[in-house]
């Protein structure tokens, strides 16, 4: 990558997405800017000695961005459908505006083609199988009973090798564990469900686990509280690759108020939980 100015612009060339001809990929302009982080996890925080490379990113001029979903057996049903609600309307609600409408495409992907059993039942067929790494931009990988899949040695070590191509690695609610099983979340600050945040530290002690924030975005490596907070954070990400008017777009057309910063609004404190266990753990 070369350097092209002051604006520190910089020139990545286009990866070519899953059964995409190279002939209509080209290149585009990056805008780097520093990280974001939603409230309560504000600076001074420390992160590892590459924190540099760690940036958020704004999108400029773009043909496509190819974005894979993770899917896997007892996946959480919103985990994936939602981020894949936002992305696809952004690129909808983009094309209305005379933009590309193929600004982002979604790729369900999975270890093979036969339909994936989601939690309560749901089943979906993926796109594709797990592509290569450098066809996709952005992963996105969801929570819901991972055991199973944190067991699958060459699932996580798929997410790796993913994890070094792709511009950003995205998890939602528990699939925070899968992105420490591949050693992807050392040394940062990190979030999810707030029924699996004790779990998740015990568990990956060089993390900071944090909580009552509904997104943590470190650059390459972001996460999300539970379920529901995966839309916002989806949000946020259509905020830093495309801008903030195209995410309000996006929110205003699913007719949902996007948390884009501040607190979790749906977290309970320690004293309700502990009073309700019993119903949540029954979930």
């Amino acid at each position: 990558m070369s350097d092209m100015g002051s604006d520190n612009r910089v020139l990545v060339p286009f990866p070519c997405p899953p059964r995409q001809p190279p002939s209509r990929m080209s290149a585009f302009v990056r805008i780097l800017s520093p990280p974001r982080i939603s409230p309560p996890l504000r600076p001074p925080y420390n992160l590892p000695d590459d924190a540099h490379l760690l940036r958020a990113t704004v999108i400029e001029e773009l043909v496509m961005l190819a974005i894979g979903i993770l899917m896997f057996d007892d996946v959480e049903v919103l985990d994936f459908s939602g981020p894949f609600e936002v992305f696809s309307t952004a690129a909808r609600v983009h094309g209305r505006r005379g933009g590309n409408p193929a600004l982002f495409r979604c790729f369900l992907v999975s270890a093979g083609m036969k339909p994936i059993r989601a939690r309560g039942g749901m089943k979906v067929l993926p796109d594709c199988v797990l592509p290569p790494p450098a066809d996709l931009d952005l992963l996105i990988v969801p929570g819901g009973d991972v055991g199973k899949a944190m067991s699958d040695p060459v699932l996580i070590d798929w997410i790796r090798a993913q994890a070094a191509r792709c511009d950003i690695i995205a998890s939602v609610c528990t699939g925070a564990f899968l992105l420490g099983e591949a050693g992807l979340l050392d040394g940062l600050p990190v979030t999810t469900h707030w029924e699996d945040q004790d779990a998740l530290r015990q568990r990956f002690v060089r993390t900071r686990v944090r909580a009552d924030t509904p997104w943590i975005d470190c650059g390459r490596v972001v996460t999300s509280a539970g379920i529901s907070a995966g839309i916002d954070m989806s949000l946020h990400l259509v905020e830093r690759l495309a801008g903030r008017p195209l995410a309000q777009a996006t929110a205003r057309q699913m007719e949902y108020e996007w948390n884009s910063d501040g607190y979790c609004k749906h977290s309970l404190d320690d004293r309700q939980r502990r009073a309700d266990a019993g119903l949540f753990s029954a979930a």
